[in-house]
């Protein structure tokens, strides 16, 4: 389809297949992007699954003798089985709008206007139909990214929690990501609000 809209946008430039035209790349670029994030939502995935059903039991077994250190351990394994779901969850969901955004084909909506006695075409609603295709998608987008970072930062917390020693060290990457994210998510906005002034 890009291919024959760039042959018509060539020489004398007709307007609506430009039109089109940037439309049907602004849609293939979000397939690409959402693509990238549905493979890193499916990895993530995986590694809360893999985390939830892990064998960490065995280390519960391995204090029989201490009923104190068996209960830490077996809290220790509830929690970061807690925070894989979470994990695992917040991936599913990104995973599941990056489906919807990275769709295969983008049919017409079936809103061009033919004018037969004048041999003309109005592409106007058609176009209002593709503009909102491609809003829609760019917030989903967005939408499953954020996600996808939440997650990302559940799972480097519970990490940094669990294996570094004093715990309140762990603490410390709360403030830098969400100074980072938040730095991240307003120029998100930003540049959203831009794209559709």
């Amino acid at each position: 389809m890009l291919d024959a809209l760039k042959v018509l946008c060539k020489g004398e430039a007709n307007v609506d297949a430009c039109t089109l035209k940037g439309f049907y790349e602004a849609l293939h670029a979000l397939d690409i992007t959402a693509s990238a994030v549905l493979i890193f939502a499916g990895t993530l995935t995986i590694a809360a699954a893999h985390t939830i059903h892990s064998n960490r039991p065995a280390e519960v077994r391995a204090y029989e003798e201490d009923a104190a250190r068996k209960k830490a351990a077996a809290e220790e394994a509830d929690a970061s089985r807690k925070f894989a779901a979470w994990v695992l969850l917040l991936s599913l969901v990104a995973a599941g709008l990056c489906l919807r955004v990275a769709q295969i084909s983008y049919p017409f909506h079936g809103y061009v206007h033919i004018d037969v006695p004048k041999a003309t075409a109005d592409f106007s609603e058609e176009f209002k139909q593709l503009e909102y295709e491609v809003w829609l998608r760019t917030w989903l987008f967005w939408l499953a990214t954020l996600l996808s970072a939440v997650a990302v930062v559940i799972a480097v917390w519970r990490t940094l929690y669990e294996y570094l020693h004093p715990k309140w060290a762990a603490w410390l990457f709360f403030p830098l990501s969400v100074i980072g994210g938040g730095y991240w998510i307003y120029e998100t906005a930003r540049r959203i609000h831009d794209l559709w002034r």
